[in-house]
């Protein structure tokens, strides 16, 4: 008796690269942008993990338990850096804040945020009328300029819009989820002395988190009547 086997003449061996988790994402940095609101910057990982990422979570909460609130901000074609602005913040706390990348296979480690003073470019916006001549009908709109020389405009904003109004404007145009707007009402209808003057000077600061793709910022006047409007950029 004796023992026998035969082997095949070719052997095949199917190796497919195994998908995971994506790597955390990098260079996560936060700013305060006023009292109640905190940019968020950060780039994409390293490594996808074989599979597209799809998005990111951001989260923030007065302890490292991250329970407390998050967001969602998706992924996009050919993009390298993402921004997001944490809001309604209550100003007598600290916060912390961390960022996760997911794709189909799940979620990455998260990355914690680190204190950043660069990336944020600030821009203020003028209303001035000093003869008294305002009523509620007057309008502007905010023109931007890309770097690549691509103009976009906002609906027409009310001269007595709020903050979030603006921000909600600038977001249609493009500057989505990366901007804060502050209102400041500097308008006085008596001086010092008591004498009526009517004088009006509304402020918008725009705070811009990120290195945000804008050559330039301007106001359409067409519809300010004597509204003298002025951009400090």
């Amino acid at each position: 008796n004796g023992y026998s086997w035969s082997t095949p003449a070719h052997s095949k061996f199917g190796i497919s690269p195994s998908k995971g988790v994506p790597s955390s994402p990098r260079e996560v940095r936060v700013n305060v942008l006023s009292n109640t609101e905190l940019g968020v910057s950060w780039k994409q990982p390293n490594f996808s993990g074989g599979d597209e990422v799809a998005g990111y979570k951001v989260q923030w909460d007065v302890d490292t338990k991250f329970d407390h609130s998050s967001a969602t901000v998706r992924a996009t074609q050919n993009s390298t850096d993402y921004f997001f602005v944490v809001r309604n913040l209550d100003p007598f706390e600290s916060y912390f804040v961390r960022v996760i990348a997911y794709n189909a296979q799940g979620f990455s480690e998260p990355e914690i945020a680190t204190h950043f003073l660069m990336y944020m470019n600030t821009i203020m916006i003028s209303l001035i009328e000093t003869g008294g001549n305002v009523d509620l009908t007057e309008t502007f709109s905010i023109r931007y300029t890309s770097n690549q020389g691509i103009q976009r405009e906002t609906n027409p904003i009310s001269v007595y819009a709020t903050s979030r109004e603006v921000e909600n404007e600038l977001n249609i145009i493009g500057i989505d989820n990366a901007v804060s707007v502050d209102r400041e009402d500097r308008s006085n209808v008596f001086d010092l002395s008591g004498i009526e003057t009517n004088y009006f000077d509304i402020r918008y600061r725009l705070s811009l988190v990120g290195d945000q793709d804008i050559s330039s910022i301007s106001i359409n006047d067409e519809n300010l009547g004597s509204i003298v409007p002025s951009v400090d950029f």
